[in-house]
């Protein structure tokens, strides 16, 4: 994988598109396309922290915001601050802050790592809901007769 990321980045698509067919259906990526759901031989894990940095580099390159997402959302919402189902992928501590940066080059959300996100979400709801009561009651106001007078000139 990490390789794979690294010749994405020198420009072959070869190498791009290994990392992208190494993405499960759950959004969990493995260390090969062959290897997704556990193909596994002997010892060997199918992801590793080493391997994280060929995705990241994959994603970064192409901008590729869905399998960013579908990572973020599945996987690793499913496992905590895990890569993979391997207790050896766990996130270090530079770890976030990349996901952080991977999630504004490719203008998505990283609720892994931030469980501000939570709370920024309930109150961008919530500031939506009340933009949306505040625009109706100005047009339920409008619409009284002789309201014309309460409308910015602009406006008239």
């Amino acid at each position: 994988m990490i390789f794979n990321g690294v010749v994405c980045v020198s420009g072959d698509d070869r190498g791009c598109d290994a990392v992208r067919r190494s993405q499960g259906p759950n959004g969990q990526f493995w260390r090969s396309p062959r290897k997704i759901g556990g193909a596994l031989s002997g010892t060997e894990t199918g992801f590793s922290p080493d391997h994280v940095l060929g995705v990241w580099a994959y994603i970064a390159h192409k901008k590729d915001a869905a399998a960013f997402r579908k990572w973020i959302t599945g996987s690793m919402a499913s496992h905590g601050r895990v890569f993979g189902e391997d207790d050896k992928c766990t996130f270090g501590v530079s770890d976030c802050p990349m996901l952080d940066m991977l999630a504004l080059l490719v203008l998505e959300s990283n609720k892994v790592c931030d469980p501000q996100h939570k709370a920024m979400d309930a109150t961008n709801k919530l500031v939506a809901d009340l933009q949306k009561q505040f625009n109706d009651a100005i047009a339920r106001l409008y619409k009284i007769p002789g309201s014309d007078i309460l409308r910015p000139l602009s406006s008239r």
